[in-house]
């Protein structure tokens, strides 16, 4: 259990990590008056995706090893799980953001 708290926070954190340093450098571009290219969107979205990919795995081991418990509605973890998975339909930050990344580092445009 220890080791897979520890994997989960280290997931949520990376996660947080590449999604804060996105908008650090969009915002470097936008505070000094530059256009955000097209790159650096594509960056944002891979951003946005690996932060929810990230976050639903870290809820899902945790919500594994809660147990049973975790299911009910009187349970915070049932609450987490729900949350976080509905991000994943949202069609900015959820999967989606993977394959509009790739198409942009392939040339083929977001």
């Amino acid at each position: 259990m220890q080791t897979k708290l520890g994997e989960a926070e280290s997931k949520l954190r990376a996660g947080r990590a590449f999604l804060y340093e996105s908008c650090r450098d969009t915002w470097d571009l936008l505070s000094t008056g530059r256009a955000v290219p097209i790159e650096q969107t594509a960056v944002n979205r891979l951003a946005y995706a690996t932060a929810t990919t990230s976050a639903v795995e870290a809820v899902d081991m945790v919500f594994t090893m809660a147990g049973s418990s975790s299911i009910y509605e009187t349970s915070r973890m049932e609450r987490a799980f729900r949350d976080v998975h509905m991000v994943t339909q949202h069609g900015v930050v959820g999967p989606a953001g993977f394959t509009a990344a790739g198409r942009c580092f392939l040339g083929l445009g977001l």
